[in-house]
């Protein structure tokens, strides 16, 4: 095989496959840039839409929005993770896969009644696939094109919020990204006198970006609370090596590849990559129980705007050029969500079930991610259920202080769809998370 023809199939290698047919795969669209971006959330802002603009608490740490960290009251610890089952379908075929684990733990300490700092560990996206696309030509037969790819970044974050006022707080989170990802595509001819072509890329980036915050709490009367929230997300630049490899490959009787030949290869190039920022704007309604800060019910919208067209790809410092792909364009989020706990909402009651001190959550996700695909853009819808469950005896009710939180629900929804030969993923995902509260710090007196 001459290296025009070898050039012209890397060229190929470029475009999303025609059509679809699916070995074992987290979701296809992780080809894209640095893979399916994470939420960014605990469970808590998961089973509530997805919502963190105004959420404002003295229990949960809010890591989308740094201006919270200044309500909280205790030393808090908290941990989650998910796990899904995804059936995805194309206009030919669906194929059922699941994936989940463990995902993020934050930690959160209030400085005084004013001033909270917190650090978590979460990921930011991920990479993980592997489908198959089968094709004809005239010229050399049947073949098929295999993709895969593994990796992802992660995020370490360090955020303070400050209340300088009651009704007014600020604050700020840095974000440290770091993480690599493995893209491979191979070409198998079923005619063996043709020599089968395959591509590497290992990627490995690092960079740091930044969100600033800020909410407004506007009480209405002794009990209700109004507050209007809104955070900004600046993209920032990340910055890395790439090694990437254009050879030939036969096939060993184990089905492995053995490596014929190297037409090009590029190891350790730096370069770097531009992500994209985004603004969130919202508005949170509550009542708050007498003598707690604890919600008695609250209702939240939120929406959020993706600045997609400021993504650049990964650019090393051989190629040049501004790195510009066409894949992203602006995408927008909005979301809606409620909470009650029973036992507040109708104290005159005379309850005795465990039942009544939990939370219920319930939330509504709908998104134009801002990935575009054949002029199809890729959206997102989300309806979640939860639940805050008490741990310890403990419970929302006055006077009694919370120190553990079980958190569990579902989300049901889809991304994609089926139009122009693309992949829809109709999914159902299992939400479970812990939060610890403690007090430090403080005075004790005695008489």
């Amino acid at each position: 095989m001459n290296k025009s023809l070898l050039i012209r199939f890397a060229i190929f290698f470029s475009a999303l496959p025609s059509a679809m047919g699916q070995t074992t795969s987290i979701s296809p669209y992780s080809w894209f840039g640095v893979g399916q971006f994470a939420t960014g959330q605990l469970p808590q802002q998961m089973l509530t839409g997805f919502s963190s603009a105004t959420q404002r608490t003295p229990f949960y740490i809010n890591p989308m929005q740094p201006a919270s960290l200044s309500a909280l009251r205790y030393s808090t610890f908290e941990s989650g993770g998910s796990y899904q089952g995804v059936v995805q379908s194309n206009q030919q075929e669906k194929v059922l896969n699941n994936t989940g684990g463990f995902q993020s733990f934050a930690f959160a300490v209030p400085l005084n009644k004013r001033i909270g700092i917190a650090a978590t560990m979460q990921p930011f996206s991920s990479v993980g696939y592997t489908f198959v696309d089968s094709a004809y030509d005239p010229g050399f037969g049947s073949s098929k094109y295999i993709y895969s790819g593994r990796g992802g970044l992660n995020q370490a974050t360090f955020g303070i919020g400050i209340a300088p006022w009651k009704w007014f707080s600020i604050g700020a989170t840095a974000q440290y990204l770091f993480g690599s990802m493995d893209k491979k595509t191979a070409l198998d001819f079923d005619n063996q006198q043709f020599r089968n072509v395959g591509s590497s890329e290992r990627l490995f980036v690092s960079g740091w970006h930044s969100t600033v915050g800020a909410q407004l709490i506007l009480p209405l009367g002794k009990k209700n609370q109004f507050v209007m929230g809104a955070t900004q997300e600046f993209g920032g630049e990340l910055q890395g090596y790439r090694s990437a490899l254009l050879y030939t490959y036969a096939n060993s009787s184990s089905s492995t590849q053995i490596i014929l030949d190297t037409a090009e290869a590029e190891i350790d190039a730096a370069g770097d990559m531009t992500l994209a920022g985004a603004r969130t704007v919202g508005a949170r309604y509550s009542r708050r129980a007498a003598g707690s800060p604890m919600d008695v019910w609250s209702v939240q919208w939120e929406q959020r705007t993706f600045f997609g067209e400021e993504y650049r790809t990964f650019v090393t410092d051989a190629n040049g050029g501004t790195g510009q792909t066409n894949e992203w364009i602006n995408g927008r989020r909005w979301s809606m969500a409620a909470t009650f706990i029973p036992a507040l909402v109708l104290p005159k009651k005379n309850w005795t079930q465990y039942a009544s001190s939990v939370e219920y959550k319930v939330g509504f996700l709908q998104e134009n991610t801002g990935l575009l695909i054949r002029s199809t853009p890729i959206e997102r819808w989300s309806l979640s259920l939860g639940a805050g469950f008490p741990l310890g005896g403990k419970s929302f009710i006055p006077g009694d202080i919370k120190f553990a939180t079980l958190h569990f629900g579902v989300l049901f929804g889809s991304v994609g769809t089926q139009v122009g030969g693309l992949v829809r993923e109709d999914f159902v995902q299992g939400v479970v998370g812990i939060t610890l509260n403690d007090q430090w710090f403080q005075k004790f007196k005695f008489r």
